[in-house]
């Protein structure tokens, strides 16, 4: 394998990047902060209304920093039909620290918690 650009500029070339560049690509961004997967059960009780069938609730390890609506939350059912957020987390001091899902009956659910923001264009950006 050898290098596609000797110019530093065409289809091989390497962005070099800035400390401010990458700040501003790390922290501007959508970020997936967490993901996982959880079982929906019965026995959880009515996390939503109209009730359901199955639900679980996620607690995170650790609040993340700022309010839910920072935040998207990403639900994928294995081997069912639907899955969707029925409530949203707060801890004691306003930052996001779980939410509750539902489904039609019990099955998997892969779940992914995705901080909200737009990926900018380097160039633009600086």
């Amino acid at each position: 394998m050898g290098a596609s650009s000797v110019t530093g500029v065409g289809q091989g070339a390497c962005l070099n990047l800035t400390t401010k560049e990458l700040a501003i690509v790390v922290n501007n961004g959508p970020q997936v902060v967490l993901c996982g997967r959880v079982s929906t059960s019965e026995d959880v009780g009515d996390v939503s209304s109209p009730p359901v069938n199955s639900a679980a609730i996620v607690y995170f390890p650790k609040s993340l920093p700022g309010t839910p609506d920072d935040y998207a939350v990403i639900l994928t059912p294995i081997g069912g039909q639907y899955a969707y957020v029925a409530s949203l987390l707060q801890d004691d001091d306003d930052n996001f620290s779980g939410f509750s899902l539902a489904t039609e009956s019990e099955y998997d659910v892969f779940y992914m918690v995705v901080r909200q923001g737009i990926r900018p264009d380097i160039q633009e950006a600086i």
